[in-house]
């Protein structure tokens, strides 16, 4: 009687996690909302003392997953913001990197280092050394600044290492313009506030496949809320050079439309979160 009790409370906690999982991102989505239109969201939030306390994301729980593989402890994030997902990351060195952080600098949980300022003058001003197990790059999104970023992180990335890149297909057209100002203005041209602005990340991609499908690999994949990210490591053997100046120009006038009009394109390699993850341990 007592096992099959034990059997039937295992089963309803289960049921009850997978439900939480599938809802969490828009629950946490409805609470900020929330926050903010109550003007709490200018408190700065304590990060959790332990990332085991952390409720964590979605991306916290893909990039515990690559740190385990890869078996390392040293982790950068740019583009921190709350720290949602810093916070749920099992990493023993936890750097980041966010010039207006929405959190307590004075009450950092042991491991994690701050820099407050733009990613440019974090490694302008940080010694290039190679001892990265893994990043997670969600700043500005502007394909010029996040391509700066990745090409930073990928000189500093253990071999083995991984950069896993967010935001990298926009909804529509507008959540993919360059500028946030501007995606403001053509939300307000067609009354509408759906949907969040991604910037024109997904360039960067496009410049993977145009410049370094010969030194690095990669798949796109979707996160549980809809947006997608691109997860990226170095071909072993291969050394790593910069994409030419007049290529990266020429990103400027690639279209949305020419991109997604039949959807995730090929170049992005879209795969399911497990395929991504074997295609990268296969490439070890």
């Amino acid at each position: 009687m007592l096992t099959r009790l034990n059997e039937v409370t295992a089963a309803c906690l289960f049921a009850v996690a997978r439900r939480w999982r599938r809802h969490r991102d828009p629950l946490q989505a409805w609470a900020r909302a929330r926050r903010r239109a109550s003007g709490l969201e200018d408190d700065p939030r304590t990060l959790a003392r332990y990332p085991s306390w952390a409720q964590g994301t979605r991306s916290s729980q893909r990039i515990n997953e690559l740190l385990a593989i890869v078996g390392g402890d040293r982790y950068l994030e740019i583009g921190v913001e709350a720290g949602y997902t810093l916070e749920g990351v099992r990493a023993r060195v936890r750097i980041a990197v966010e010039p207006r952080p929405r959190f307590r600098v004075d009450r950092l949980p042991s491991g994690v280092t701050l820099h407050p300022m733009p990613s440019d003058r974090f490694f302008d001003t940080t010694p290039p050394t190679s001892d990265l197990n893994g990043a997670f790059i969600d700043g500005l999104h502007e394909h010029r600044q996040t391509y700066r970023d990745l090409v930073a992180t990928l000189e500093r990335l253990l071999p083995g290492g991984f950069i896993l890149l967010d935001d990298v297909v926009p909804i529509d057209e507008a959540a993919g313009l360059p500028s946030e100002e501007e995606f403001l203005k053509a939300r307000a041209r067609t009354d509408s506030s759906s949907g969040a602005w991604m910037g024109d990340v997904w360039r960067v991609v496009i410049a993977l496949n145009r410049c370094h499908g010969a030194n690095l690999d990669w798949r796109t994949v979707t996160a549980r809320n809809g947006r997608m990210q691109t997860l990226i490591w170095r071909r072993p053997g291969v050394a790593f050079s910069e994409a030419d100046p007049s290529a990266l120009a020429a990103l400027s006038d690639v279209a949305y439309d020419d991109v997604f009009a039949s959807g995730i394109p090929p170049a992005f390699r879209p795969a399911a979160w497990s395929d991504a993850v074997s295609a990268f341990i296969t490439s070890r």
